[in-house]
């Protein structure tokens, strides 16, 4: 998804939020799990609008990653949403929802990284195929840990979530940088 040359915003907006939220959820492992509710609840509304207008945008993106796009938005604002109205008994709910989620964007970025056709692969950097089959393969890898430990301390949690997020958001800055180049050069 949004591997055209103009989506290369996108990409940044994703990897700055899950840096920053990452190092929250780093610098703050023990804060009660209302809070860890709330963090959620927003950082996924925030990722659900940048994917949401990522594919409504959709530029040189073929239709039906756009409407992927579209639809992992709304998933994201809707579980953003309920994870914000009912932060303090949804806890559990939401791990599992984030998990589902997880595990659902990176199968998609897996097999997006696996489609590319080589003339789009080519023009967005080789590695960046290769970064985005790992950053699927790390979204998979999380949520069916957060599906198969839900009951884990928020400490765990928090440092789990915090790490994935810094390490996906580092990959999505990368990729949004390497296009960024590669479109600065062609220009």
């Amino acid at each position: 998804m949004f591997d055209s040359k103009d989506k290369w915003w996108v990409k940044l907006t994703l990897g700055l939020l899950g840096v920053i939220f990452g190092v929250i959820f780093l610098l703050l492992p023990s804060v009660p799990w209302l809070i860890i509710g709330v963090l959620v609840g927003v950082f996924l509304i925030m990722m659900g609008f940048t994917f949401l207008f990522g594919g409504m945008l959709g530029g040189g993106t073929p239709g039906g990653d756009r409407a992927l796009a579209i639809v992992l938005g709304f998933l994201a604002i809707i579980i953003g949403m309920m994870a914000l109205v009912f932060p303090g008994w949804t806890d559990i709910f939401i791990i599992f929802m984030l998990g589902f989620w997880l595990i659902f964007l990176g199968i998609t970025e897996m097999a997006g990284g696996n489609m590319l056709p080589k003339e789009i692969a080519d023009k967005i950097a080789p590695r960046s195929k290769s970064l985005l089959v790992v950053s699927g393969f790390l979204d998979v890898m999380i949520g069916f840990i957060f599906i198969m430990m839900p009951l884990v301390g928020g400490v765990v949690i928090a440092w789990m979530a915090g790490l994935l997020l810094v390490l996906l958001g580092m990959i999505y800055i990368y990729m949004a940088m390497t296009g960024k180049k590669i479109d600065i050069v062609k220009a």
